[in-house]
C-alpha cells in the first residue's frame, strides 16, 4: 500500500481516504505532532500502517518525496 500525506496549513481536520484500492491519503494540519498523529489514528488503522505514517510524518530517513502546492505539502511514500 503507497502512502501520501496532505499537510495543510490553518485548520484542518484529520482525515484518511483511499483514493484507490493501493493508495491511503491522510489528511492533517501543518504542525500536528507524531505524538498526536498515533494517538488520533491508533484505533482507526493497523499497527504497521500506523507505524509507517509515522515514520513517513516525522523520521526524516524514510524514504519519501516532497511536493509543495502553496501553502500544503505533500508527501509520498518510497517505501
Amino acid at each position: 500500500m503507497k502512502i501520501e500525506i496532505h499537510a495543510k496549513r490553518g485548520e484542518t481536520a484529520t482525515s484518511i481516504d483511499f483514493p484507490t484500492p493501493e493508495t491511503l491519503r491522510l489528511t492533517l494540519q501543518m504542525g500536528t505532532t507524531a505524538d498526536m498523529l498515533a494517538e488520533l489514528l491508533r484505533e482507526v488503522v493497523h499497527a504497521e500502517v500506523l507505524t509507517r505514517i509515522i515514520s513517513l510524518w516525522a523520521n526524516p530517513d524514510h524514504p519519501r518525496e516532497f511536493t509543495e502546492d502553496g501553502r500544503h505539502l505533500f508527501i509520498r511514500d518510497f517505501s
